[in-house]
């Protein structure tokens, strides 16, 4: 839905940084509604509270120290070609 989104309003196909950049949105979005007001130490503790979130690429799970689980994948340029690394 967010390609298609991005894509009627904008006119453009979204890049990968595009649908994390609002992911990240999504997640300060339920940082703030969490916090008590919008001092820095409360919206800290506003986003402490937030362990996961329905992002574009994936459902983003946070542990407790705030970082996310989500997997990564690496590529490599060999002879011309993206080539996944194990």
């Amino acid at each position: 839905w967010f390609s298609e989104k991005v894509k009627e309003r904008y006119d453009f196909e979204p890049r990968r940084w595009n649908m994390e950049g609002y992911e990240s949105w999504v997640f300060l979005k339920a940082g703030l509604e969490n916090a008590k007001d919008f001092t820095g130490v409360e919206v800290q503790k506003g986003l402490a509270k937030v362990k996961s979130i329905e992002g574009v690429t994936a459902k983003l799970q946070f542990d407790d120290k705030g970082n996310v689980d989500r997997p990564v994948l690496v590529k490599i340029i060999k002879a011309g070609e993206f080539v996944l690394v194990e």
